[in-house]
């Protein structure tokens, strides 16, 4: 995956969250502020991309908070990514607006007191654990065979010798 089809993926995540979030706009400054930076990368993406029928669709499937489908993420990416490699410019002015929109969403986060978790631009294999103050052990597929030091402490009666005559 090159730089520009991650680029296009985060841009495509902020769209759509700015698509679910239109109705619901807060009054606190750092959501004015995404508000506003979401909106200056709808402007830039629109202006770019003009009508194309995948920005209708993701608008479409976006509207009311819903979920857009993986292939209009994926189609709407990939418009962008092969926008911003005709145009370096459109590529520079989408950088900054991203690199932007990061700082204010991870200042929403500190001053929210969550956690904002990412995964974008590809398929992850294997587990993905994502969340905020995990406490106690945190185990991922199945757990192994106990270790030897434990059969011990815990008198597991297969391991065990017939007591002797």
């Amino acid at each position: 995956m090159t730089g520009v089809e991650v680029l296009a993926g985060v841009a495509v995540g902020y769209l759509v969250r700015k698509l679910r979030r239109v109705g619901g706009r807060a009054d606190v400054e750092v959501d004015r502020a995404l508000d506003e930076g979401m909106d200056a990368l709808h402007d830039a993406v629109t202006r770019r991309l003009g009508q194309d029928d995948v920005l209708r669709r993701l608008e479409a499937e976006a509207a009311d908070g819903a979920e857009p489908t993986a292939l209009t993420v994926r189609r709407s990416g990939d418009a962008i990514a092969q926008a911003a490699l005709d145009d370096p410019g459109f590529a520079a002015e989408l950088e900054a607006l991203v690199a932007r929109l990061d700082e204010l969403a991870a200042a929403d986060a500190l001053s929210a007191g969550s956690t904002v978790n990412t995964i974008s631009g590809s398929t992850v294999h294997g587990p993905v654990i994502q969340g905020r103050d995990f406490t106690g052990p945190v185990t991922i597929g199945s757990p192994g065979p106990a270790p030897a030091a434990d059969e011990a402490k815990t008198g597991n009666p297969e391991k065990e010798q017939p007591p002797a005559r």
